[in-house]
């Protein structure tokens, strides 16, 4: 239970960073979905 608490503790923290990050650097993350989109398609390929 305790460790299960940590995992989600640890999720929500990156989730955070991640929202800090978008409302920092829209652009910047725009090309990291981008690029993580490409990735998809070519794996879909």
């Amino acid at each position: 239970m305790n460790e299960q608490n940590n995992v989600t503790r640890k999720e929500w923290h990156e989730v955070f960073l991640q929202a800090i990050l978008f409302l920092q650097y829209p652009s910047l993350f725009n090309n990291l979905f981008v690029m993580v989109d490409s990735q998809k398609l070519i794996m879909k390929k």
